[in-house]
């Protein structure tokens, strides 16, 4: 038995019983003629149910199965569509437990609140097109970032890479699907950054006046320390550090070029005070691997090594903050690692009102230690070059068709010995000319690296 109503709405609905149950199902039509002629059809179908001519499937929903004439077996649902918010919440959510650095994720984070933010939080990825990625360049690129400069290229890059590789984790994942519509995407011209400069030529260049407080800024990020400076800076650290971890920290950046990252990770058993060597644990080198180098110690660094581990407040850290040091509110009882703001914090405080107040952050102690070692021919990479983690193996020190890599930090205003080196000819290792700083910076082999 069925029979029709009219809902609130002035839709009709149909009503049945099967067996003992009472069911009921929108009709969603207004028509009366409509309404009535589903309900003969559902009778009939009921009645063909009962005599077994129709069998009802299991899990079967029933209203839809005997509407349909035994063709639908559920409601039709219309999948609802994945959104951009959706995607970006799902991505953060399953990702794998220290698969990225804390920074890596601090970044990643930024670039999908942009993303969100002038894409929308709720369009679907169906709509996102190459249209739809261009708009969103466009209005990047007219936008201010730190110190009122436009947003450069290069970050508008960056967060297009980062929306690119959350696509594709979401193509393995079956969240979304085709390729990131990223193909010929027009980005603004950028310009690159100033090369590595010495202290000298970048106070010629602010003395001439007319540089804005973030074109100053910016050369202050490329300044680049010769061995002099380096020491000097090392004396004022000494001088003025009031944590007993300060100047071990800083000395270890300056002298084996280790990352601001690599020097919290490091570890008191990673230090082996005989051999005079650290084993560096590092993760930028090898995609979804930690690896290690080994980089060899100066007598300095490996007497204050002793007088700190000796003096050590306790834990696994090789770097850490002693009972009652604190900064804000944050006062423990016990020995803890270094987090990031705390790095940069006590780095700040221990340059803070002196000439060295101009020194950017750790990275600058990485970029003089390279250039350092490549205005001498040697290269960086050459520290632990036979203890690698994976067996990589290196070239010699200077091969003539790796020399343009080793003086790419070479200031030219800084006097250096000649560096002889082979030059490839006729298929034979030859005796090549000979490369000055002047010479080297002519071949345009003055670039910058991370």
């Amino acid at each position: 038995m069925a029979w029709v109503e009219i809902a609130p709405s002035g839709v009709y609905q149909i009503a049945f019983r099967v067996g003992d149950r009472k069911l009921k199902r929108s009709l969603r039509t207004t028509i009366r003629k409509e309404a009535e002629a589903a309900r003969s059809r559902l009778e009939e179908n009921l009645r063909l149910l009962e005599r077994g001519r129709l069998i009802l499937p299991p899990h079967a929903d029933i209203a839809s199965f005997l509407l349909s004439d035994g063709r639908v077996e559920q409601p039709i649902a219309v999948p609802r569509p994945v959104t951009i918010s959706e995607l970006f919440r799902r991505y953060r959510q399953e990702l794998p437990s220290g698969s990225l650095e804390a920074n890596s994720l601090a970044t990643i984070g930024t670039h999908l609140k942009h993303l969100e933010r002038l894409l929308g939080k709720s369009v679907a990825l169906t709509q996102v097109s190459t249209t739809t990625l261009q708009r969103y360049v466009d209005q990047r690129a007219k936008e201010k970032g730190r110190g009122g400069r436009t947003i450069s290229p290069t970050t508008i890059r960056k967060e297009m890479t980062t929306f690119s590789s959350v696509w594709n984790w979401g193509i393995t994942h079956d969240y979304v699907e085709g390729r990131f519509p990223n193909r010929r995407l027009k980005y603004p011209k950028s310009t690159d950054k100033p090369a590595f400069q010495s202290w000298d030529q970048i106070d010629r260049r602010i003395e001439r006046g007319g540089l804005t407080d973030a074109q100053i800024k910016e050369l202050w990020d490329s300044l680049y320390l010769n061995v002099e400076q380096i020491r000097e800076a090392l004396k004022h650290v000494q001088d003025i550090a009031q944590h007993e971890f300060i100047f071990p920290i800083i000395l270890t950046a300056a002298h084996t070029g280790m990352r601001r990252s690599e020097l919290m990770r490091a570890e008191i058993d990673d230090f082996d005070l005989k051999t005079k060597t650290i084993q560096v644990r590092e993760k930028k080198r090898v995609r979804g691997r930690m690896t290690t180098r080994v980089v060899p110690m100066s007598e300095l660094l490996c007497e204050t090594l002793t007088a700190w581990f000796a003096e050590h407040p306790g834990g696994q850290s090789a770097f850490c903050l002693g009972p009652n040091v604190c900064r804000s509110r944050k006062a423990v009882d016990s020995a803890r690692s270094l987090t990031v703001d705390e790095a940069n914090h006590h780095f700040k405080q221990v340059f803070l009102n002196s000439k060295w107040s101009v020194l950017r952050g750790w990275h600058v102690f990485r970029h003089s230690f390279a250039s350092n070692c490549a205005a001498r021919g040697l290269d960086k990479r050459m520290d632990g070059a036979s203890n690698r983690s994976d067996g990589e193996t290196l070239p010699a020190p200077v091969p003539g068709c790796q020399f343009s890599r080793f003086i790419r930090h070479l200031q030219p205003v800084i006097a250096y010995p000649v560096i002889p080196y082979a030059q490839k000819s006729g298929g034979r290792d030859e005796p090549g000319r000979i490369v000055t700083a002047e010479s080297a910076r002519a071949a345009g082999s003055f670039t910058r690296v991370s």
